[in-house]
C-alpha cells in the first residue's frame, strides 16, 4: 500500500474514532442529565406527597373549624327562636362549604333546626 493510501485510511480511522469518541461522551452527558432528571423527579414525589398530607390536615382543620362555628352559631340562633338575613346568609355559606367538606352529622340536624327559625328584620 502507498503512503497516501496509508495516510487516508490513517485518517479515515481517526475521524471514526472522533465520532466514537464524540458519542462516547455525548452518552456520558445525557445519562448525566438523566440522572439529574431522575433525582428531581424522586424529590418532587416526595414533595408532592408531602403537600398532600399538609393539604388533607388543613382540609380536616378547616372542617372543625366550621363545626365549630355553626355549631355556636346555630345554637346561640335557635336558643333567641330567632335569626336575621345576614345570619341565614352566613350560615347557609358556612353549611355548604361544611358540606364540601364532607362534614354532616349533627350540624345536619342542628341546620334543619336552624332554617324553620323565624326570620326577623336586623336592628
Amino acid at each position: 500500500m502507498e503512503i497516501t493510501g496509508i495516510a487516508t485510511l490513517l485518517g479515515a480511522i481517526a475521524g471514526l474514532l472522533k465520532v466514537v469518541f464524540d458519542y462516547r461522551v455525548s452518552s456520558n452527558k445525557t445519562n448525566a442529565v438523566l440522572e439529574t432528571i431522575q433525582t428531581d423527579l424522586v424529590s418532587i414525589k416526595s414533595d408532592t406527597e408531602k403537600t398532600r398530607e399538609v393539604s388533607l390536615a388543613n382540609r380536616e382543620a378547616i372542617k372543625e373549624t366550621q363545626r365549630y362555628h355553626l355549631q355556636k352559631d346555630i345554637i346561640k340562633a335557635v336558643e333567641r327562636g330567632y335569626t336575621t338575613m345576614y345570619e341565614v346568609e352566613k350560615i347557609k355559606e358556612l353549611y355548604q362549604s361544611y358540606c364540601n367538606l364532607d362534614g354532616n352529622g349533627v350540624i345536619e340536624t342542628l341546620f334543619e333546626k336552624f332554617k324553620a327559625l323565624t326570620v326577623k328584620k336586623e336592628n
